[in-house]
């Protein structure tokens, strides 16, 4: 299982994230539903007790027949996402995520029989519990272990299609307060209406966040302060 530390909130409310690899992952994206009703689930395991081989596509071509370890797999994590509502699923092709701030939900997912897993694609994100307050009461911020940040705010722009030569140039005109991945930088060069939702920069103070929010307030998606966390280490 591959560990990693959680930095900022998951959506805005959660701390904890669990990944587990499952052919089946897909069918679990009910479980985003108020009421948590986990239909199709329900129908492969109706199908598996009837006896019948439960088939599913991997690609746009080919079919996979399911294993008896892929149908304990799938049944274990039903009855665990039954017994539970604060909680949200991701799913991204064979790999389904869990968020939540429910401990005993994600203990019982760790105990799950590592022989129906594949190790590889298990991921769990947890945080310092010296940190958990801090997170909790500042959903816009991103624990960093570096002592020193010279670029403490994180800008994401939204979806807007919009003119962005007069971002470009604001840029520009403030390079050394500004830090800007070059694939970025290379779409406002190569398009002056580009689509920029998702990219993000970093700039030195709050000032200029302030500058940049009247500039293209309508095409600002979030801003996150990095905070340090090298006195808690």
């Amino acid at each position: 299982m591959k560990k990693f530390e959680t930095k900022k909130l998951f959506y805005d409310t959660y701390l904890y994230k669990i990944q587990i690899g499952t052919y089946l992952a897909a069918r679990f994206r009910t479980a985003l539903s108020p009421n948590k009703k986990l239909g199709q689930v329900e129908e492969v395991l109706k199908l598996a007790d009837c006896g019948e081989t439960v088939s599913i596509f991997v690609s746009s071509y080919r079919k996979k027949h399911l294993s008896k370890y892929d149908i304990k797999l799938c049944r274990i994590l039903y009855n665990i996402l039954m017994k539970y509502d604060d909680y949200i699923v991701r799913c991204e092709n064979n790999l389904l995520s869990v968020y939540t701030n429910n401990c005993e939900l994600l203990d019982q997912m760790i105990e799950i029989d590592p022989e129906l897993l594949d190790t590889t694609y298990i991921e769990l994100w947890k945080p310092n519990l010296e940190n958990v307050d801090l997170l909790l009461t500042n959903k816009n911020i991103i624990l960093s272990n570096n002592e020193i940040i010279p670029f403490p705010y994180k800008i994401t722009f939204a979806g807007k299609k919009q003119t962005t030569s007069h971002l470009l140039n604001w840029i520009k005109n403030h390079k050394d307060k500004v830090k800007i991945g070059n694939m970025l930088l290379k779409t406002l060069n190569s398009n002056s209406t580009a689509w920029i939702k998702g990219y993000y920069i970093y700039v030195t103070d709050e000032k200029l966040v302030l500058l940049l929010q009247m500039l293209i307030g309508n095409n600002i998606q979030r801003i996150d302060k990095l905070v340090s966390t090298a006195d808690n280490r």
